[in-house]
């Protein structure tokens, strides 16, 4: 068991450093050994893991795949919370590639599932999840409703996540950001990574922390605050280089890294000289 236990944390490590063809390996380890073990929770949670990290290669076939893999086994074992979060994976699959439609089906479904299970955690953050592809849809008040009621539910659940928390705030920036309300978005930014540094989380987070830098970059960029902007947009491009090329191309389409780089280059070419995407 604790070879197993071992194999698990390796692979979320390397999951959210970015580098999710090593963790994806790790998990496939984990599943064979679960499987010896009779350990069929151990298993559905590695296959959703590995669904999660060929999202982020942005392989959408092989990502659904293992999250319908995840599902059989956690409805084979009555597990319904990893049923409802597995549904909440294959809506935020289907966001990530854009199709927001669908990717609402899912969620949506998921959140009735987790409804009745009574888990204000994971609850919380399916309603985070809809919040986000509600703004992509630019429903903004009802993205604003689904956000808030999501942070309430998991700063109150019995056992609290401090990653859902702060998931749900850097989701959240997102609503700010398309708004072009640079000031909120910047708040919720520095309030996601506070929790991150709080609970010393820095080092298993780098992926998220590349991505709060970048909209960091963003909103500083909205304000107007340039040599600011530059320096979150160098940190976040710096924290990229060591990932995959798609888990890199993930979250520099989320903060839109492009427009950003022209606008730097426009408004303070002089600071921005030289500065290019890896």
């Amino acid at each position: 068991m604790e070879e197993l236990d071992l194999l698990i944390k390796e692979a979320d490590r390397l999951r959210n450093q970015g580098r999710s063809l090593e963790a994806i390996k790790k998990y496939q380890e984990a599943i064979s050994i679960a499987r010896k073990l009779g350990n069929e929770k151990a298993v559905a949670f590695c296959y959703q893991q590995t669904g999660v990290c060929w999202k982020i290669e942005k392989d959408i076939s092989n990502a659904v795949d293992n999250y319908q893999k995840a599902v059989d086994a956690y409805r084979s074992i009555g597990d319904n919370v990893g049923y409802g979060a597995t549904l909440r994976d294959l809506g935020i699959v289907y966001e990530y590639h854009d199709q927001d439609k669908k990717a609402l089906e899912f969620l949506k479904q998921s959140e009735k599932v987790l409804q009745a299970t009574g888990n204000k955690t994971h609850l919380g953050i399916t309603k985070t999840k809809i919040g986000l592809v509600l703004t992509k849809l630019r429903r903004f008040d009802e993205a604003e409703h689904y956000f808030s009621d999501g942070i309430e539910l998991i700063r109150t659940a019995n056992k609290y996540s401090y990653f859902m928390e702060m998931t749900t705030y850097l989701n959240w920036a997102q609503l700010d950001f398309a708004k072009d309300d640079a000031s909120n978005m910047i708040n919720k930014l520095w309030a996601a990574y506070g929790l991150i540094t709080c609970y010393n989380e820095e080092q298993t987070q780098l992926r998220r922390i590349a991505q709060i830098m970048g909209l960091l970059a963003q909103g500083y960029f909205m304000l107007g605050q340039y040599k600011e902007s530059l320096r979150f947009f160098k940190k976040s491009l710096e924290l990229l280089s060591s990932m995959s090329d798609k888990a890199r191309g993930v979250v520099l389409k989320d903060f839109k890294a492009d427009k950003l780089l022209n606008g730097l280059k426009e408004s303070a070419p002089d600071l921005a000289r030289g500065l290019v995407l890896q």
